[in-house]
């Protein structure tokens, strides 16, 4: 996903710093969690990378919503956009998943 943005950014003649790239995670662990990853440590009393206290359903659907993430920034699609999207793709997911589980 990171090389995604740089490359999107570069062709933009935009620098990527990181914060660009925070973002990014922030916003695909906030459509997951419900919050940012600060926030989840925080709430969880955890240290270090959350992805180490996460379930299997949880890292797939991260796993799931960051490949989708690359499709879109590769397409061009800006922040605002793509969020709106992944949110849709999330809902959709955890039907799927639901569906399966029932």
């Amino acid at each position: 996903m990171c090389d995604a943005l740089t490359i999107q950014r570069l062709s933009q003649s935009k620098e990527t710093k990181p914060h660009h790239y925070t973002n990014e995670f922030n916003m695909i662990n906030s459509i997951v969690l419900g919050m940012s990853a600060k926030a989840f440590r925080k709430s969880h009393n955890l240290t270090g990378d959350i992805r180490d206290y996460l379930n299997e359903q949880q890292l797939n659907h991260l796993a799931y919503l960051e490949k989708s993430n690359i499709t879109l920034i590769d397409m061009g699609w800006n922040y605002e956009k793509r969020k709106a999207e992944l949110i849709k793709l999330s809902q959709s997911y955890m039907i799927r998943l639901l569906g399966e589980v029932a």
